[in-house]
């Protein structure tokens, strides 16, 4: 197939980019989970975040779906939470 006999609009509606390195907002995780679909009931987020696997640990912080991003600060909870077994 000549790739020029394509509609041009077609062509990107076909094409998809998924980052492999996660892009995280200064807001709550909740909110940068909105981002992706601002109309998302809670249910539809803890169905996405336990079909992620990060439902369980994001209850697991002090303030859940609440909690502020901060990438130092997360990753500290993370580990706390990861090496207090």
């Amino acid at each position: 197939m000549d790739i020029k006999t394509l509609q041009l609009k077609w062509l990107r509606d076909q094409i998809g980019l998924v980052n492999q390195e996660p892009a995280l907002f200064a807001t709550t995780i909740l909110e940068n989970i909105l981002y992706g679909k601002p109309d998302a009931t809670m249910d539809e987020v803890e169905a996405a975040t336990s079909a992620a696997n990060a439902h369980s640990f994001i209850t697991l912080l002090p303030n859940g779906y609440n909690t502020q991003v901060n990438i130092f600060q997360a990753y500290q909870n993370f580990t706390k939470v990861l090496f207090s077994a």
